[in-house]
């Protein structure tokens, strides 16, 4: 007699499903074939992989021939999210077997929505082909990093590089769900050229979501040349170098709300709240006075030269190396905009801690902040135990405070900050009147008030942990071939 658990209906599985981590739906599915036949599309519906180990062994699934799978099911057409875009701190080697499953795999991706393909060399003329043969009609958002043209792996055998061009060439896919759209294009990727203009042209209707980056300018002009509108567009990360020039007229934009990397007159862009750029280009967009007839920005974000946070780190090399005095006054603007800023986020290459409490002044109802160093601040100037008093004390919406020590981490260095330490200043800054819940000294470990104090989470640890749990995860991608 079947058990209780055979017997749910396929709603209740659904909801186990999406509450189950991968490990565990792995093995829940290994139980029974029922199993495996209601909990299957759960587990390939999101392939994530978080290192290359696990890229290795989703591909080798994914390509393989439906007939080598259990029941013989074409997995990749269950693939609705797809993403290879974890961090790595060294460039992989470009493994052109690797490359050709992808290919492989991408040509059967059916059903897929969201693709993501951020690792250099990888995302080529054919694997784009298969991309828009199979997933034209159902993709809604495209995320890719296009490398120069004599840095990509041969996929094919046969056919010269000439005939992949042309393949690019003829690319004329119609996209009728496609709504976010992000590219990276190197120099050396004219070949891409065309694609992405008739992508950008005949999505300029449904596009939400637009970034585009390019090392040549020309490029960028290029690809929106015939674009007159992203009427519903509401978030924009474009190069500076094309918002400023003057050979086209760039599209109308009538609903973004959120820009990155910005060089425009400050007229524009009245209903901005979240802004992404350099610390230089953040007084055109919060000056002292408007001109006449045109009303403050609403700027709510601010986000300075690509500042993030990201547990144990993330790939840094898109930082450059700006100055604390530099951005410092740069932050006075702050207050310019039309509401309180309550959440900001800056780069500088070293941190003069004790300046931080010139942000309580023109960011009071600041709510997240968030700095990335390069340096270690407390060997150089220390100065974080009066915090408490000098700035937390005075902005009373403050609930996360983020230092990243990444760009160290990048370059094979760390902070020399110890756990006793943290706790020490934790303990001072408590001694004050303050709203913080989350703090972070680095970006390996991060605490958490509770009701019992204090609490650390080691992410490194938990990393560590969660890959040694995850050999059954990972076989999963094996389990079915």
């Amino acid at each position: 007699m079947p058990s209780a658990i055979h017997s749910l209906p396929e709603e209740l599985l659904g909801v186990i499903a999406s509450n189950s981590q991968p490990a565990d739906l792995n093995s829940l599915l290994l139980t029974s074939k029922s199993f495996n036949e209601h909990l299957t599309p759960a587990l390939y519906a999101s392939i994530i992989p978080r290192s290359e180990r696990y890229a290795l062994k989703a591909l080798r699934t994914l390509s393989a021939a439906p007939q080598k799978t259990t029941f013989g099911r074409d997995l990749p057409a269950i693939v609705r999210t797809f993403t290879l875009d974890f961090a790595t701190y060294n460039l992989l080697p470009v493994k052109e077997k690797l490359v050709r499953r992808l290919v492989q795999a991408v040509s059967r991706m059916t059903g897929l929505q969201h693709f993501t393909c951020r690792l250099y060399c990888w995302f080529v003329p054919q694997m784009c082909a298969n991309l828009m043969a199979a997933a034209a009609g159902t993709l809604r958002s495209l995320n890719v990093y296009i490398c120069p043209k004599r840095h990509r792996p041969r996929v094919t055998t046969t056919e010269p590089e000439s005939e992949e061009t042309d393949l690019l060439a003829m690319l004329r896919p119609d996209l009728p769900c496609l709504e976010s759209v992000t590219l990276e294009m190197t120099s050396d990727t004219g070949d891409f050229a065309d694609f992405t203009q008739h992508l950008l042209t005949t999505c300029a209707s449904r596009l939400r979501k637009l970034s585009l980056f390019t090392v040549e300018h020309e490029m960028a002009e290029y690809v929106i040349a015939y674009t007159e509108a992203w009427p519903v567009l509401q978030e924009l990360e474009i190069d500076v170098r094309t918002l400023a020039c003057r050979a086209i007229e760039f599209p109308a934009t009538p609903r973004v709300h959120s820009l990155s990397s910005p060089n425009i007159p400050p007229s524009a862009f009245p209903k901005l709240e979240e802004l992404c750029c350099s610390h230089g280009v953040l007084p055109a967009f919060l000056p002292p006075t408007m001109p006449s007839g045109y009303a403050k920005r609403p700027i709510r974000k601010v986000e300075l030269d690509r500042a993030r946070y990201e547990k144990n780190g993330g790939d840094f090399t898109r930082y450059g190396d700006p100055e604390w005095h530099g951005v410092r006054a740069v932050l006075a603007h702050l207050s310019n905009s039309a509401v309180p800023v309550t959440d900001l986020a800056f780069y500088v290459h070293l941190l003069e801690v004790p300046g931080l409490v010139d942000i309580a002044v023109v960011a009071t109802n600041l709510e997240r902040l968030l700095t990335v160093v390069y340096e270690d601040p407390v060997q150089l100037n220390g100065g974080f135990d009066a915090l408490g008093a000098k700035l937390f004390a005075h902005m009373p919406d403050l609930h996360t405070f983020l230092v990243s020590d990444a760009p160290k981490k990048f370059a094979d260095g760390a902070f020399m900050i110890s756990e006793d330490d943290e706790r020490k200043w934790l303990e001072a800054w408590d001694k004050h009147p303050n709203a913080l819940r989350e703090v972070a000294f680095c970006v390996s470990r991060m605490w958490t008030k509770t009701g019992n104090g204090w609490e650390m989470s080691d992410f490194y640890t938990e990393e560590k942990e969660t890959e040694d749990e995850g050999d059954d995860e990972s076989d999963s991608y094996d389990s079915q071939s």
